[in-house]
Formats: C-alpha cells, structure tokens, sequence
C-alpha cells in the first residue's frame, strides 16, 4: 500500500513564532531518505536553504537565524 506525505513527515509550527533573533523548526521523517527544507517569504522568494541531505528517520530540530543565503538578516 502507497504512504500518504502525512505518514512520511510531518512539519511543525516554529518555535518561538514571531522570533527575535532564532527560531527552531521541528520535524520528523518516518524513513532515511533525502530532506530539503527551504525557507519563503510570503511572495514565494526563497531566502534560506537550511537542509538538503540524507536524514535518518526520526524528531529533528533545526534553528534558524533569521539570515538569508547571504548571510543578511530578513524582515519579521
């Protein structure tokens, strides 16, 4: 039988939300596979590629900083 994306992952709300100066992101995959996770702004710009690699299964957390792929701080 076929997995449902709910059953492969799931991705939480960020913590704290709004942030001031990190935030950290939770998820968890239900296999080791391959994780990207990219951050938008709400005009659907990417500003942050925070994973792409192999991750094992499990609860992951990751913080973010606020910065862009330059290195410059975003907007709230």
């Amino acid at each position: 039988s076929e997995m449902c994306i709910r059953d492969r992952y799931n991705l939480y709300q960020n913590y704290p939300n709004p942030f001031n100066p990190e935030t950290e992101i939770m998820f968890t995959i239900a296999s080791e596979e391959m994780v990207t996770l990219t951050i938008y702004d709400i005009l659907g710009n990417k500003l942050k590629d925070l994973i792409s690699e192999h991750q094992t299964a499990g609860y992951k957390t990751i913080k973010w900083d606020a910065a862009n792929n330059r290195n410059e701080a975003v907007s709230a």
